[in-house]
């Protein structure tokens, strides 16, 4: 069986893999249910862990975590709300991602 984590984010529930919060040993959510902190999350089988972020803006993450990638076409407002969310989750290479979309959009311009 596959271990499966509800996340509650900004009160939208998310349901994922273990493995797909772990994908990025550096991320604050793999810390998370790592044990690295001191807050770490135990038993997470049995609880929805809440996380006060926006839960519109969750999904994009969890997609990033699933397949590395931003899937759509994004404005430079929505870009930038995602910066915000790659930097808090600690997630170095949607980061980039986000940059590149973004130069990407002033380069059009």
């Amino acid at each position: 069986l596959v271990p499966l984590v509800r996340l509650n984010v900004g009160g939208k529930t998310f349901c994922t893999s273990l493995s797909t919060i772990q994908k990025d040993p550096h991320s604050m959510l793999c810390r998370m249910f790592s044990g690295a902190f001191a807050e770490s999350v135990e038993n997470y089988e049995d609880a929805e862990i809440f996380i006060d972020r926006c839960g519109e803006r969750f999904g994009s993450v969890l997609n990033y975590l699933r397949d590395g990638t931003l899937n759509e076409e994004r404005s430079r407002a929505t870009l930038c709300d995602l910066l915000d969310e790659a930097d808090f989750f600690g997630l170095d290479g949607m980061r980039a991602l986000v940059w590149e979309r973004l130069e990407e959009l002033e380069a059009a311009e």
